[in-house]
């Protein structure tokens, strides 16, 4: 997944966890065992809610944007 991110007015109305249920089960259809993603800091409690599991920290965005690369098995 990239780039994923949901607007401060619809936060906590489940749409980042619709996308994340449904790009999850397109994953598992086409066959493929793990997804990887970088999130920033304050993802990173989002996606650990659903088994994804920092692997390293990663790249610092803009100077000020700490990311974590993160994996999931599937």
């Amino acid at each position: 997944m990239r780039f994923m991110a949901v607007a401060s007015p619809v936060a906590g109305t489940g749409l980042g966890s619709s996308t994340v249920e449904y790009l999850e089960n397109q994953v598992r259809t086409a066959g493929l065992a793990q997804i990887i993603l970088h999130a920033r800091k304050v993802a990173v409690g989002f996606y650990e809610k659903y088994d994804y599991a920092i692997i390293l920290p990663s790249h610092t965005m803009l100077g000020v944007l700490r990311h974590f690369l993160m994996r999931k098995q599937l």
